[in-house]
């Protein structure tokens, strides 16, 4: 379920960028830093769970 937050978080996160007419290569850029970053918190925290 946390995987589908993170892509839900990163569409969004496109969405919003494209609507201020950013470019493209930054919407990529961005949303990929995002993802990176959310999964490895996701990841990180499933580690301290023991899960």
């Amino acid at each position: 379920m946390a995987t589908l937050g993170v892509i839900g978080i990163g569409a969004a996160l496109g969405a919003i960028l494209d609507s201020q007419d950013v470019d493209g290569w930054i919407i990529g850029f961005g949303v990929s830093v995002e993802t990176l970053l959310l999964t490895a918190l996701v990841w990180s925290a499933g580690e301290r769970e023991g899960g």
